[in-house]
């Protein structure tokens, strides 16, 4: 009845009444503890895993919501509006501004694969290496041009 094993013991009392036709059992009527029981179990632990299963959510979206940018940054000549909301509760989706000096700004945006705290972590990983990449980059490149 699809119930984890708990390694307790279950005793089942039912009633079981059979009408008989020509020898043969032609209807069933019962009535026991056991199903009754199961069912009980069953449902703890779908709330325990949906419980369970919305933590983990939660924690995706703290993660999420910290990677993104809190403010967009000016650029003349640009008007920029931020705006964010995954197709589910949780996605791996990100966006992110880079700052890469002279009035230039380089901005990110991406989908991890996956949903759920292991997508965010890499969205926000992503985010934290592309903005250390764009900081090592940019000296770089005025020295050479």
């Amino acid at each position: 009845m699809g119930v984890a094993p708990s390694g307790s013991r279950l005793t089942n009392r039912a009633i079981v009444i059979h009408r008989m036709v020509e020898g043969r059992i032609a209807e069933e009527w019962g009535m026991g503890a056991l199903g009754a029981k199961l069912r009980g179990q069953r449902l703890k632990q779908e709330i325990r895993e949906r419980e369970r299963v919305e933590q983990e959510l939660q924690v995706a979206r703290s993660i999420q919501q910290a990677s993104l940018p809190r403010e967009v940054p000016e650029l003349e000549g640009w008007q920029i509006s931020a705006y964010y909301q995954p197709a589910r509760e949780v996605g791996g989706d990100f966006y992110d501004f880079f700052d890469l000096g002279e009035g230039r700004i380089g901005l990110a945006v991406g989908d991890a694969t996956g949903k759920g705290v292991p997508a965010a972590i890499a969205a926000s990983a992503s985010c934290s290496m592309l903005r250390a990449v764009a900081r090592v980059l940019d000296p770089l490149r005025r020295e050479r041009y």
